[in-house]
């Protein structure tokens, strides 16, 4: 993100040999977010749904990184859409778009990110992070989707007293 309102564009896209349906179902419970990207520390939604409110927070170099938004495409088994800002992000979109690949999916991710505080980096170290986070964000959830084992030692692993997720009260 540069200092001119520049967005950042990542995409990142991977197969995992599970169906279109169960990855779709794994990724519409936002429990589980917990479990493939790491760096979400806490977060409030509401049953996922086209508008529904998200707040989350993540740990981006040791700094709180608060973001609000709403889900603004929903499409069972094909697309997710959420959008949000925060006091160190302007926007920040995200899409999870999932397809039929040789009886398993293929998952895409793309972030559309501009920052209000570049944290002292330059743009090119922001993309790089960025790319590298989402390519190891996918990786995660192929891990936990394509070995059971792995989703249930994750579950079993004491979280961080910092790891909230849940409905908003």
């Amino acid at each position: 993100m540069g200092r001119h309102g520049q967005v950042i564009k990542a995409q990142h896209s991977i197969h995992i040999d599970r169906p279109v349906h169960e990855v779709f179902e794994f990724l519409r419970d936002h429990e589980n977010r917990i479990y493939w990207q790491a760096n979400l520390v806490e977060q409030e939604h509401e049953r996922l749904d086209k508008g529904s409110r998200i707040k989350e927070v993540r740990n981006v170099l040791g700094r709180r990184v608060e973001i609000h938004g709403e889900v603004t495409e929903y499409e069972a088994d094909r697309r997710i859409t959420f959008t949000g800002h925060g006091p160190h992000v302007k926007q920040l979109e995200y899409h999870y778009t999932l397809h039929d690949e040789d009886g398993g999916t293929r998952f895409s991710t793309e972030v559309d990110l501009q920052l209000a505080d570049m944290f002292g980096l330059t743009e090119p170290i922001i993309q790089r992070m960025t790319d590298r986070e989402i390519d190891h964000f996918n990786k995660l959830l192929k891990d936990i989707l394509e070995d059971p084992a792995a989703h249930e030692a994750a579950k079993q692993l004491p979280r961080h007293a910092h790891h909230k997720t849940g409905s908003p009260t």
